[in-house]
């Protein structure tokens, strides 16, 4: 779930103008949602916050890499620019890493 704030967070940042003053209101929002589960996970036994910041961080990081990079085109319609046939070695890179870490996870643990 924080991976998806942190996504969404990097698409609201970076089009902050399309979103006007609610963009700010969300981004405001998220940081509460964030900070009082953050505060929860300090009292609350077996809540790894180390595991929602990493969650978090990886979410902003992917966001920014796979984001829609929205331009108006001469029709007044917002087109994508961000050309995603071009990153899908990325989105390879980020599977196959995902998957190698789990697996090394799953053998040094034993499970």
């Amino acid at each position: 779930m924080f991976g998806l704030v942190g996504a969404y967070s990097i698409f609201v940042l970076s089009h902050r103008r399309a979103f006007r003053g609610e963009g700010v209101f969300a981004l405001l929002w998220l940081v509460v949602v964030v900070g009082i589960n953050l505060s929860i996970g300090l009292f609350v036994k077996n809540v790894d916050n180390y595991a929602h910041i990493g969650g978090l961080l990886s979410g902003c990081l992917l966001g920014w890499w796979f984001m829609p990079s929205y331009r108006p085109s001469p029709t007044r319609v917002l087109t994508d620019v961000h050309g995603l046939t071009y990153r899908w070695p990325l989105a390879l890179l980020t599977i196959l890493g995902t998957l190698i870490l789990v697996m090394i996870a799953l053998y040094l643990t034993g499970g």
